[in-house]
């Protein structure tokens, strides 16, 4: 677990670069047309068709006040399902662009990916409450999962991306999620164990 290594531990594997990418990147051709080979028919057609769902689709907004709705009335998905939506879409559109080959994903992908950059928070209602203040990012599995999915992104896509995708997606992961763990570790008590500290209360 985490919390079970120092932070200079966690600062050293974060400087680490893998000798072999987890997933091959769309311009290895070989390894995605073994891919499309092995995929059945129905299921290629299936992926496809939810690609193409996703590039007709407008990038589903996400307002302050949206994300107030959790503090105000406990529901939590007024903005949780805008955004799951755009996780989804954008898991679609990566996946139908790399077995496609074709481009016909890649400027959806960078309308999407780049709205995502610009949430002001990656964190759920839920866990953060308040408004975000983007002097103090709050990390929680969400805010963790944003920064993979997009790390994907640009480990699969980003050669074929406009250059300051790559270089925002680096920027927000590191200010988001990496500087604030490593330096205020205190206030993740979810990762080690410790009970939270007080904060804002629910309305009745």
């Amino acid at each position: 677990m985490l919390s079970k290594r120092s932070h200079e531990d966690l600062r050293r594997i974060l400087q680490i670069r893998p000798k072999d990418a987890a997933l091959p990147p769309s311009t290895d051709c070989d390894a995605w047309d073994a891919a499309r080979q092995h995929l059945p028919a129905s299921a290629l057609t299936r992926l496809m068709a939810s690609a193409e769902e996703a590039a007709r689709t407008a990038v589903p907004p996400l307002t302050a006040t949206m994300y107030l709705d959790y503090l105000r009335t406990g529901r939590r998905e007024s903005y949780e399902r805008p955004l799951y939506h755009r996780r989804s879409m954008l898991a679609r559109l990566a996946v139908g662009e790399c077995l496609e080959a074709r481009g016909r994903f890649l400027d959806a992908l960078l309308d999407l990916a780049w709205a995502i950059c610009e949430e002001s928070s990656w964190a759920f209602p839920a866990h953060q409450l308040q408004l975000a203040d983007p002097c103090r990012p709050y990390i929680d599995l969400m805010a963790a999962s944003t920064a993979l999915d997009l790390a994907e992104l640009d480990a699969l896509l980003g050669s074929q991306l406009d250059p300051a995708l790559a270089a925002r997606i680096r920027y927000e992961a590191e200010g988001r999620c990496f500087q604030p763990y490593l330096e205020r570790a205190e206030e993740w008590w979810w990762l080690s164990g410790r009970s939270p500290a007080r904060r804002t209360s629910l309305p009745p």
